[in-house]
């Protein structure tokens, strides 16, 4: 089977992928953590799933790199995963 082509930055069919990986951790290659950046702001962060028995995510982006340990990071909460792409974050 052919891997889904990824859209470019800022396309709606862009925030859809986004909001589908920040569902599904399963699918994201360095898990728990996935890494997200936010273009135009120079901003890094990364989402963890805190939730292993019930893989839900925490609407929470710890502020700096995917390897830095997010209890030392700064964060922004937001309302929802869709709050987050909403902002500008993307999967990086």
């Amino acid at each position: 089977m052919k891997p889904t082509e990824i859209a470019d930055f800022g396309t709606a069919k862009r925030r859809v992928q986004d909001l589908e990986m920040m569902r599904t951790p399963d699918n994201w290659p360095i898990w728990p953590r996935l890494p997200l950046k936010r273009p135009g702001h120079g901003e890094h962060g990364y989402l963890v799933n805190t939730h292993l028995y019930d893989n839900t995510v925490e609407p929470k982006v710890y502020m700096g790199l995917i390897f830095e340990d997010h209890g030392s990071l700064k964060f922004k909460e937001y309302e929802s995963l869709q709050a987050i792409v909403d902002d500008g974050w993307t999967v990086d």
